[in-house]
C-alpha cells in the first residue's frame, strides 16, 4: 500500500492556515455541494457528524444549517486551530484520518472534504470511515475528477511542470501537495464496495474557483468559471464533470 507523505502534506495546509489567504472555491461552489450533501445524505438534526480532512472548516461552516452535532479533524494543526475559531460549539482535533481514536460506530455521517485525492492509496481512509459510522451511517466525499480536460492542467501532477510543494501562498505558490493526484469514478466506486458500502459516483459541474494559484491558469479563471456554470446542466457533466461526488450507506 503507497503511503502519504504526511510531513509534507502537514506542513503545507499550516502554512495555508497560517498566512489565511487560500480558499480554493466560490461560495456558489460550496452551495452546489451542500446541495448534495442534502440530496444524498438527507441529514437529520442532532446526528453526529464527522469531517474528515477538514482544512480550515470552510465546507464545516457550510452544514450549520443542519444544527448537526459535527467534529472536524485534520492532519495540519494550524488548519484545525483555525477551524476551530472559525466554527465555534464544534469539536476539532489534528489526527490522521487513516487512524482514528474514535469507537466503532460513533457517527452518524462521515464527510471527506476534498481530502481522498490527497492520498496515494485512501482504502484505509474508506475503511476507517466504514468502522467509526454506525450502521445504516452515510459518507459523502468530492474530490477532481481525472476525466475533465480542465482539472488534468490544473491539478494533475503531470501538467504541473513548476510545481513547487510547501509554498502555498505568495507569488510563486502551488495550489499542490505532494501527494495530490486526480482520482477515477472507478477507483473511488472500488474502494468504497470493498470497504464494505454500497457506494455510487456522480461527476458534476457548477464547482467554481475563486482562485487557481497557477500562472496562467488564473487569467482564464472568469472564462473557467463561466464555462463549469455552463457545464452545469449538460449531459457531459456525467462523465467530464469537474468534481466526482461520492456517497452511500454502511450496509
Amino acid at each position: 500500500m503507497k503511503s502519504q507523505d504526511k510531513v509534507s502534506e502537514a506542513a503545507f495546509f499550516d502554512g495555508i492556515a497560517e498566512a489565511g489567504e487560500y480558499d480554493a472555491l466560490t461560495q456558489r461552489a460550496y452551495d452546489r455541494l451542500v446541495l448534495f450533501f442534502e440530496r444524498f445524505i438527507k441529514p437529520e438534526p442532532g446526528e453526529k457528524l464527522i469531517d474528515l480532512g477538514c482544512g480550515t472548516g470552510a465546507f464545516t461552516k457550510e452544514l450549520k444549517k443542519f444544527s448537526l452535532n459535527i467534529t472536524a479533524v485534520d492532519l495540519s494543526q494550524n488548519a484545525v486551530s483555525s477551524a476551530k475559531k472559525d466554527n465555534p460549539g464544534y469539536s476539532a482535533i489534528c489526527s490522521d484520518i487513516e487512524k482514528l481514536s474514535f469507537a466503532d460506530e460513533s457517527f452518524d455521517v462521515v464527510v471527506f472534504s476534498a481530502v481522498l485525492h490527497h492520498f496515494k492509496d485512501f482504502s484505509r481512509c474508506a475503511s476507517e470511515a466504514y468502522r467509526v459510522l454506525k450502521k445504516g451511517g452515510r459518507f459523502y466525499a468530492f474530490d477532481p475528477n481525472m476525466r475533465n480536460p480542465f482539472m488534468r492542467i490544473y491539478r494533475s501532477a503531470r501538467s504541473g511542470k513548476g510545481r513547487r510543494a510547501l509554498r502555498p501562498v505568495g507569488p510563486e505558490a502551488s495550489p499542490y501537495t505532494v501527494n495530490e493526484r486526480l482520482l477515477s469514478k472507478e477507483e473511488l466506486e472500488k474502494a468504497f464496495k470493498e470497504a464494505g458500502f454500497s457506494a455510487s459516483v456522480l461527476a458534476v459541474s457548477g464547482i467554481e474557483l475563486r482562485q487557481a494559484n497557477r500562472g496562467i491558469f488564473d487569467r482564464f479563471l472568469t472564462f473557467y468559471n463561466l464555462l463549469e456554470r455552463g457545464m452545469a446542466s449538460l449531459p457531459l457533466a456525467r462523465y467530464y464533470g469537474s468534481h466526482l461526488i461520492t456517497y452511500g450507506v454502511k450496509t
